[in-house]
């Protein structure tokens, strides 16, 4: 029933449910909404939702969905009605909701939450998301109704990222290959960003010093993972960058703050900013090798005290 696709900027999520969809999978129509920050907003949302629906083909003229027309206030009815709807579909459908974070609406969520409340076999719903959804998937992972995908099924293998680079025109060998995953650990966009850098020297002399405070690899990181964050959660990174691993009382001694270091790290991790839990009694964590590198020599730069 729910397929939450849940990873950092450029792990390829959206590609990854963009090729399961066009490989014609036996599950029903594809309903796909891509979502952006001014979607938030109930009346939006669900009219998107609709038209999606209808223009998979999978709504008959009869059905309440084809001329359901979302008020200004989105209130429990139309979302039964909407439910109604799914359930009398001839056939089942595979409802896509695409950059599912830009969704922060109270209603909105309290709506999707509604649409998983039941069990319809005629609905399947996808959410591709850089931060798990908020409303509790726990009764779903006991039932088994849930399948979760995240960056470590996305990362690629040694020989996923050899046939991308071969696409590209880029030829390494196992020792450059074995080194670039040491530094990438699979992550999509990183792999490309070095076949880039490969494609300029093709000998991979550059190689062994590719990491993050290079050019382009810097700049996708600032922009997509360490600009997004508020002020203090980016003080926090830079700060803390200096460690290996790292726990909240750790990261409180490293960084001088407010005692929050457990909070600030909990939040990133469930962010998925590149930064991954460990586990253990500890509730050590420990950030991506290329995020790390980018945010000790922005700290270098700026702090160098």
């Amino acid at each position: 029933p729910l397929t939450v696709v849940s990873a950092g900027p450029g792990w390829g999520k959206t590609l990854a449910a963009a090729a399961w969809a066009a490989s014609g999978p036996a599950v029903g129509k594809l309903a796909w909404v891509s979502l952006d920050e001014g979607d938030s907003e109930p009346r939006l949302f669900w009219s998107y939702v609709l038209t999606a629906l209808r223009r998979s083909g999978v709504v008959p003229p009869e059905n309440d969905l084809a001329e359901l027309v979302p008020g200004p206030a989105v209130d429990e009815e139309i979302i039964r009605r909407i439910l109604y709807g799914i359930s009398q579909l001839p056939e089942p459908v595979v409802l896509v909701l695409d950059d599912f974070q830009n969704i922060h609406d109270a209603d909105v969520l309290s709506g999707v939450a509604m649409l998983l409340r039941y069990q319809l076999p005629q609905r399947r719903l996808v959410l591709i998301t850089r931060i798990d959804p908020v409303f509790s998937l726990h009764r779903l992972r006991l039932s088994g109704d849930l399948t979760e995908i995240r960056a470590a099924d996305l990362a690629f293998s040694p020989g996923e990222a050899t046939a991308m680079l071969d696409q590209l025109g880029v030829s390494v060998d196992a020792v450059q290959l074995a080194q670039l995953l040491g530094r990438t650990e699979g992550w999509a966009a990183g792999l490309r960003l070095a076949a880039l850098t490969l494609q300029v020297d093709p000998s991979g002399s550059q190689l062994a010093e590719y990491t993050a405070d290079d050019g382009v690899v810097a700049d996708y990181l600032a922009d997509q993972v360490f600009l997004a964050q508020p002020p203090p959660m980016r003080e926090f990174l830079l700060r803390t960058s200096i460690l290996e691993r790292v726990t909240g009382e750790l990261a409180d001694a490293v960084s001088g703050g407010e005692h929050r270091g457990h909070e600030y790290l909990e939040r990133l991790a469930h962010a998925n900013a590149f930064v991954m839990s460990l586990g253990g009694a500890g509730h050590w964590y420990r950030y991506h090798p290329m995020l790390r590198a980018m945010l000790q020599h922005r700290l270098s730069m700026e702090q160098s005290e």
